[in-house]
């Protein structure tokens, strides 16, 4: 709450897709093309042009085996000529290449045969995603600069971290081959993300990324660390992680068409203030630190969106200040 101490935030955890880098297009166009050549080859009947199937923008934040798990169920896909058509033969060698002979630690049931479909289905969708990404996709505007700027507050790149639910060989070319939108140069971004100290990470197969972050021995108070992300997903995984984690979320990707909307999803979910463009970051890092004082407001660049918690805290933070500023005047009020 505003009115109450805040820790400053000394940590900071970033998402990549949609956050770092405007690849939500690019991977929701593989995935569409991918998804309705096998609907329309084992289920006809389906509309894939209805709009759930037409974007696909409701899996964003969603790591792409579960994706292709949830249209297998959802959909009613026959299993049997799903494997057919990619010579799955044997489901008992998929559990184990995919590690999925337990049970699913979000079910606590055995993993059932959509979800090792899922597995295979979505390695060969991030392989496709790959080499369009290889062909060259841009970092978001304006993210290099922020980061630099976030570095200074927080001491320095060691405190900052990156947490994607991509599969690895995917996070990486991501970083490798995003270009800087305004230059068209490499953005650097595998430099500002160094794979080293478990800074860079893929949570991919795990129920919540931030949860397993937490198992790597950061040992990051959740009550300086701050969360960025551009999902509604993701902010539900990081309040969930800890609710003590601070998010800021971020519409700045060209995927996200109606910014107002988008913010207010995620505010809904638990970020405490959404920014338009990722310049912003920095300024808005500042007055969380503050515990988002009226009175200590930066300049944005662009429009920002406050949770409001933090207006409803704001008003009351005026009205006690207000109240003991009329005490000292009674108190020194002179006496008939």
């Amino acid at each position: 709450m505003s009115n109450a101490p805040v820790k400053p935030i000394k940590h900071v955890i970033f998402d990549n897709d949609g956050v770092n880098i405007d690849s939500e297009t690019v991977a929701i166009g593989v995935l569409r093309d991918f998804a309705n050549s096998i609907i329309q080859q084992v289920k006809p009947d389906v509309d894939v042009n209805a709009a759930e199937l037409g974007d696909y923008k409701h899996f964003a934040g969603t790591s792409i085996d579960e994706i292709f798990n949830q249209i297998i169920v959802k959909h009613g896909l026959p299993i049997g000529e799903i494997r057919d058509m990619f010579g799955i033969s044997d489901l008992d060698a998929v559990r184990e290449k995919y590690n999925k002979t337990g049970t699913n630690p979000k079910t606590g049931e055995a993993y059932t045969d959509a979800s090792l479909l899922g597995s295979v289905l979505g390695e060969i969708g991030t392989d496709l995603t790959i080499q369009a990404y290889k062909d060259g996709f841009n970092a978001i505007f304006g993210i290099e600069g922020a980061l630099k700027q976030i570095d200074l507050r927080i001491g320095g790149m060691k405190n900052r971290a990156l947490c994607t639910t991509s599969p690895e060989d995917r996070m990486n070319v991501c970083l490798e081959s995003a270009l800087n939108p305004t230059t068209g140069e490499n953005a650097g971004l595998a430099e500002l993300f160094p794979d080293e100290g478990n800074r860079r990470i893929s949570g991919y197969g795990y129920p919540n990324k931030y949860e397993y972050f937490e198992t790597l021995g950061h040992n990051w108070d959740p009550e300086e660390t701050l969360i960025v992300e551009d999902s509604t997903s993701g902010v539900e995984k990081a309040k969930a992680a800890n609710e003590a984690y601070r998010v800021i979320g971020t519409v700045a990707s060209d995927f996200y068409e109606d910014k107002g909307a988008q913010a207010q999803a995620l505010m809904d979910k638990g970020a405490d203030i959404v920014v338009v463009s990722v310049v912003d970051l920095p300024a808005a890092l500042d007055w969380m630190n503050t515990g988002f004082d009226p009175e200590k407001q930066p300049r944005f660049q662009a429009p920002v969106y406050l949770n409001d918690a933090h207006k409803a805290d704001a008003v009351t933070q005026l009205k006690a200040d207000a109240n003991r500023a009329a005490d000292r005047v009674d108190v020194n009020k002179p006496q008939a």
